[in-house]
């Protein structure tokens, strides 16, 4: 997306620049979301109810980018 576009939008939506990110669900495509916004700096509050979800996202997301199938 072109910056102008992003600029645009912003303003149509808000001033104030996004910082957290919440993401439900962490399984195999919330994880992967929120490895990618932790990497670019992003403050990121996940939830699911599975067992063991806390542990296995924190596994993942500690992986290299080679691992997890990433460039």
């Amino acid at each position: 997306m072109s910056r102008r576009k992003r600029e645009n939008m912003q303003s149509k939506t808000s001033s104030k620049p996004v910082k957290r990110i919440a993401i439900v669900g962490t399984g195999v495509i919330g994880a992967s979301w929120a490895a990618e916004y932790l990497a670019r700096g992003f403050d990121v509050v996940a939830t699911d109810p599975g067992p063991n979800a806390e542990a296995n996202l924190r596994r993942y997301v500690a992986l290299p980018r080679a691992r997890r199938g990433l460039r």
